[in-house]
Protein backbone atom coordinates (compact mmCIF):
# COMPACT_ATOMS: atom_id res chain seq x y z
CA UNK A 1 0.00 0.00 0.00
CA UNK A 2 1.36 3.41 -0.95
CA UNK A 3 1.81 6.11 1.66
CA UNK A 4 -0.10 9.39 1.34
CA UNK A 5 1.73 11.76 -0.95
CA UNK A 6 3.70 8.98 -2.65
CA UNK A 7 3.66 9.11 -6.43
CA UNK A 8 1.89 6.28 -8.22
CA UNK A 9 4.02 5.20 -11.15
CA UNK A 10 4.18 1.64 -12.39
CA UNK A 11 7.48 -0.18 -12.55
CA UNK A 12 7.68 -0.06 -16.37
CA UNK A 13 7.44 3.73 -16.45
CA UNK A 14 9.73 4.10 -13.44
CA UNK A 15 12.39 1.95 -15.13
CA UNK A 16 12.17 4.00 -18.33
CA UNK A 17 12.21 7.27 -16.35
CA UNK A 18 15.38 6.20 -14.54
CA UNK A 19 16.99 5.04 -17.80
CA UNK A 20 16.34 8.46 -19.30
CA UNK A 21 17.98 10.11 -16.27
CA UNK A 22 21.01 7.86 -16.75
CA UNK A 23 21.09 8.85 -20.41
CA UNK A 24 20.81 12.53 -19.48
CA UNK A 25 23.88 12.10 -17.25
CA UNK A 26 25.80 10.37 -20.08
CA UNK A 27 25.88 6.89 -18.56
CA UNK A 28 27.10 4.34 -21.09
CA UNK A 29 25.62 1.04 -22.29
CA UNK A 30 22.23 1.48 -20.62
CA UNK A 31 20.31 -1.79 -20.53
CA UNK A 32 16.94 -2.39 -18.89
CA UNK A 33 16.23 -6.04 -18.11
CA UNK A 34 12.62 -7.13 -17.68
CA UNK A 35 12.60 -9.60 -14.78
CA UNK A 36 8.82 -9.89 -14.38
CA UNK A 37 8.72 -13.43 -15.81
CA UNK A 38 11.19 -14.57 -13.14
CA UNK A 39 10.41 -14.82 -9.47
CA UNK A 40 12.88 -12.04 -8.87
CA UNK A 41 12.77 -9.45 -6.11
CA UNK A 42 12.38 -6.64 -8.68
CA UNK A 43 10.49 -6.15 -11.93
CA UNK A 44 13.35 -4.38 -13.72
CA UNK A 45 17.12 -4.07 -13.43
CA UNK A 46 18.82 -1.10 -15.04
CA UNK A 47 22.47 -1.63 -15.90
CA UNK A 48 24.80 1.15 -16.99
CA UNK A 49 28.39 2.30 -16.85
CA UNK A 50 29.88 5.51 -15.42
CA UNK A 51 33.44 6.49 -16.20
CA UNK A 52 34.34 8.55 -13.12
CA UNK A 53 33.47 9.18 -9.49
CA UNK A 54 32.17 12.59 -10.54
CA UNK A 55 29.75 10.93 -12.95
CA UNK A 56 28.66 8.42 -10.26
CA UNK A 57 27.90 11.31 -7.92
CA UNK A 58 26.03 13.29 -10.61
CA UNK A 59 23.90 10.26 -11.49
CA UNK A 60 23.10 9.51 -7.84
CA UNK A 61 22.22 13.13 -7.02
CA UNK A 62 20.10 13.61 -10.12
CA UNK A 63 18.23 10.34 -9.56
CA UNK A 64 17.62 11.31 -5.94
CA UNK A 65 16.37 14.81 -6.83
CA UNK A 66 14.14 13.69 -9.73
CA UNK A 67 12.62 10.82 -7.72
CA UNK A 68 12.15 13.03 -4.68
CA UNK A 69 10.41 15.67 -6.78
CA UNK A 70 8.01 12.98 -8.03
CA UNK A 71 7.62 11.58 -4.48
CA UNK A 72 8.99 8.20 -5.49
CA UNK A 73 10.50 6.49 -2.44
CA UNK A 74 14.01 5.07 -2.37
CA UNK A 75 14.59 1.88 -0.41
CA UNK A 76 18.36 2.32 -0.34
CA UNK A 77 21.42 3.66 -2.11
CA UNK A 78 24.65 1.67 -1.83
CA UNK A 79 28.17 2.03 -3.16
CA UNK A 80 28.36 5.75 -3.86
CA UNK A 81 31.53 6.24 -1.82
CA UNK A 82 33.37 3.32 -3.40
CA UNK A 83 32.60 4.50 -6.94
CA UNK A 84 32.70 1.03 -8.51
CA UNK A 85 29.09 -0.11 -8.28
CA UNK A 86 26.22 2.19 -7.39
CA UNK A 87 22.99 0.41 -6.50
CA UNK A 88 19.75 2.39 -6.16
CA UNK A 89 16.87 0.23 -4.89
CA UNK A 90 13.43 1.57 -5.79
CA UNK A 91 11.57 -1.57 -4.66
CA UNK A 92 10.32 -2.85 -8.06
CA UNK A 93 13.18 -1.24 -9.99
CA UNK A 94 16.87 -1.57 -9.14
CA UNK A 95 19.37 0.75 -10.80
CA UNK A 96 22.95 -0.49 -11.13
CA UNK A 97 25.72 1.86 -12.26
CA UNK A 98 29.14 0.23 -12.60
CA UNK A 99 32.61 1.39 -13.45
CA UNK A 100 33.76 -0.46 -16.62
CA UNK A 101 35.86 -3.04 -14.74
CA UNK A 102 33.11 -3.92 -12.24
CA UNK A 103 30.55 -4.24 -15.02
CA UNK A 104 32.74 -6.76 -16.84
CA UNK A 105 33.51 -8.62 -13.61
CA UNK A 106 29.92 -8.98 -12.33
CA UNK A 107 28.41 -9.37 -15.83
CA UNK A 108 24.76 -9.17 -14.76
CA UNK A 109 23.73 -9.30 -18.42
CA UNK A 110 25.10 -12.84 -18.55
CA UNK A 111 23.62 -13.79 -15.17
CA UNK A 112 20.17 -12.57 -16.29
CA UNK A 113 20.75 -13.58 -19.92
CA UNK A 114 17.24 -15.03 -20.33
CA UNK A 115 15.61 -11.74 -19.35
CA UNK A 116 14.22 -9.69 -22.23
CA UNK A 117 15.64 -6.21 -22.76
CA UNK A 118 13.21 -3.32 -22.57
CA UNK A 119 13.25 -0.68 -25.32
CA UNK A 120 13.19 2.08 -22.71
CA UNK A 121 13.51 4.90 -25.25
CA UNK A 122 10.07 4.07 -26.64
CA UNK A 123 8.28 4.26 -23.26
CA UNK A 124 6.47 7.53 -22.55
CA UNK A 125 7.63 8.98 -19.22
CA UNK A 126 7.21 12.19 -17.29
CA UNK A 127 9.78 14.76 -18.36
CA UNK A 128 12.98 15.02 -16.37
CA UNK A 129 12.83 18.44 -14.74
CA UNK A 130 15.53 20.62 -16.35
CA UNK A 131 16.01 22.53 -13.10
CA UNK A 132 16.90 19.27 -11.35
CA UNK A 133 19.47 18.17 -13.90
CA UNK A 134 21.04 21.63 -14.24
CA UNK A 135 21.16 22.28 -10.49
CA UNK A 136 22.82 18.95 -9.75
CA UNK A 137 25.28 19.26 -12.59
CA UNK A 138 26.44 22.59 -11.17
CA UNK A 139 26.55 21.25 -7.61
CA UNK A 140 28.73 18.30 -8.59
CA UNK A 141 31.12 20.53 -10.58
CA UNK A 142 31.46 23.00 -7.71
CA UNK A 143 32.31 20.27 -5.16
CA UNK A 144 34.87 18.50 -7.32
Amino acid sequence: MNSPGVSLIDSLHLAAFCAKILDEKHALEIVVLDLRAFDAFADYFLLSTAESSRQFRAIAETLDAALSERRIPLRSVEGLQAGRWLLVDLYDVVVHVFDPEARRFYDLELLWGDAPKLDWKSVETPPIPRAVTARHSRAVRSRS
